[in-house]
């Protein structure tokens, strides 16, 4: 019996050593602090090509590439580089009033594709509601205004945006800007996801930049089905090990100073990584997560506190994320993704 009990404490001192070992490389992993780096490349082909060094500042902190991006021009919403324009006020002239059950129209009064116009907002609330209803209750009862204008000079007349501008919202007065164009259905489905989704979180600095931008383009892919053309290569260099190091990507708050295809694949990171935070999720772990930072916690705290382990560090993430993103095992169940030209 002796010999049987010290049996037990050798095994028990055994376990003991190789948990305390598991632990401490644990630990010096983590600690670790490498200089952050971004891989614009796979890493195959990194060795062989140099980038080029930036070019002069872009015009704007929205979005440089409006006409293959519609709908991202909601950069001005949550970044701090970027000011709002000023919401006119009044009535474009002429223009009217219609109501649906969750807008209010202003339009020309003979605007031919109004019915059909008003049916796809209605359609694309629904839709909406799915992934936003709990970020956005007051939509039960509350409408969202639009501006109809019927074409992009009439548009640009009234709100003194850019000619690259697709559309505009205001997040504060539940306002969007937008006219007739072949990419209208993604336009409204971002601005309006701004809407729904920023809203949450009040006027601090709550909201990542890719938080916002991530959900808005998630919901124009995957409720508004208009995916902008330059997604899918963006994302398969992701999938190859492209792309920024969440220690370096999260961090970023404006891209005013990028080039075009920094800034595209910033946006695909952004997608991706919210689309894989939502789609995974079990149960209500998405919403926990921005409740908890709309309260203040840090981004590693509040994942941590919705998701549990693994995720107790944005190295964790990375590995889960970019795993999904070769296998989809984690994401399988989530809607079809609408890309152009597939």
């Amino acid at each position: 019996m002796d010999i049987i009990f010290r049996l037990r404490a050798v095994i028990w001192m055994l376990i003991l050593a190789l948990w305390l070992s598991l632990v401490f490389e644990f630990l010096r992993t983590d600690l670790a602090t490498p200089a952050p780096a971004i891989h614009w490349l796979p890493p195959a082909l990194q060795a062989r090509r140099e980038l080029e060094p930036a070019p002069p500042p872009l015009p704007s902190a929205e979005l440089p590439m409006r006409e293959e991006a519609p709908g991202t021009e909601a950069l001005q919403h949550a970044s701090q580089a970027a000011a709002s324009p000023e919401t006119p006020s009044g009535l474009p002239k002429g223009f009217v009033v219609s109501r649906t059950e969750h807008f209010i129209i202003y339009h020309d009064p003979g605007e031919p594709t109004l019915e059909r116009f008003s049916a796809f907002l209605e359609e694309l609330h629904q839709s909406m509601m799915l992934d936003l209803m709990h970020f956005s209750p007051w939509a039960r009862s509350q409408s969202i205004v639009i501006y109809f204008f019927p074409d992009q000079d009439a548009y640009r007349r009234y709100t003194k945006r850019p000619a690259w501008s697709g559309g505009s919202s205001s997040v504060q007065k539940r306002t969007v800007f937008i006219y007739k164009s072949r990419d209208l259905r993604g336009i409204l489905a971002h601005e309006l996801c701004h809407i729904y989704f920023d809203g949450f979180f009040g006027k601090g600095e709550a909201l990542p930049l890719w938080l916002s931008e991530g959900m808005a383009t998630l919901l124009q892919v995957d409720r508004g089905l208009a995916a902008p053309g330059w997604l899918k290569s963006n994302l398969d260099n992701l999938a190859d090990g492209g792309g920024f190091e969440l220690s370096q990507f999260v961090d970023i708050k404006d891209t005013s100073n990028s080039r075009d295809d920094v800034v595209r694949l910033w946006y695909a990171q952004a997608y991706s990584l919210t689309r894989f935070l939502l789609r995974s999720q079990r149960g209500n772990q998405f919403y926990r997560f921005c409740r908890y930072l709309k309260e203040g916690e840090d981004l590693v705290r509040a994942m941590y506190l919705a998701y549990g382990m693994p995720f107790n560090k944005l190295s964790s993430l990375e590995f889960v994320w970019r795993y999904d993103l070769k296998t989809r095992k984690l994401t399988a169940s989530a809607p079809a993704r609408n890309f152009e030209g597939e």
